[in-house]
């Protein structure tokens, strides 16, 4: 709630929705034509925007995280990045809504358009976690597997290699399993 009340009293106050007075003209870059097509000149209020979604994503409001993802496809489309770390969370928050159709329709068109290499971690957590609520275990293996990468806490290192040990031990592969419930120990959790 508090993260909310912050983010929306930044919108209120930092925004900066009135364009410059100098008009691009038609011999102008694209970049500099695409500055002045945008809605919001303030670079930082996309993330502001995104830390709202996710703290009412977190506060189980998935219907408020998915208007306000969607907002921000729509009026942050020139920041590619963005627009995918909000197509992520709106695809997880359909998802938890039990919308599985539409979460899927996200990550296959995302899936198709690509996004940047930074993102792909997050993606393949946010599908894996998809495929294991569709309870397919075996299609959630290979996704889980690429979602380690070195930014990781050494929490999160060790809940994912739980996870996945938990996997193989349902798909029947046991030494596989073993090995990684090994691993989980020797990290000292």
């Amino acid at each position: 709630d508090i993260c909310i009340d912050k983010c929306e009293k930044a919108i209120k106050q930092h925004s900066i929705r009135v364009k410059p007075e100098k008009k691009p003209s038609r011999t102008a870059p694209l970049k500099e034509r695409l500055f002045y097509e945008q809605e919001e000149f303030n670079p930082v209020m996309g993330g502001v925007f995104l830390l709202m979604a996710q703290a009412q994503f977190h506060k189980a409001e998935f219907l408020s995280a998915n208007s306000t993802c969607a907002y921000i496809i729509r009026h942050f489309s020139h920041d590619k990045d963005l627009c995918d770390r909000a197509r992520i969370l709106m695809a997880r928050s359909y998802y938890e809504s039990d919308w599985m159709y539409e979460a899927e329709n996200i990550f296959l068109k995302m899936n198709e358009e690509g996004f940047s290499s930074e993102l792909s971690a997050e993606y393949a957590l946010a599908y894996a976690d998809f495929l294991m609520k569709r309870e397919s275990y075996s299609e959630a293996i290979p996704y889980l597997e690429m979602a380690f990468y070195p930014m990781m806490s050494k929490k999160e290192r060790q809940r994912y290699t739980y996870l996945l040990a938990q996997l193989y031990q349902r798909q029947g592969n046991a030494k596989k399993a073993d090995d990684l419930y090994k691993a989980v120990l020797r990290m000292n959790p």
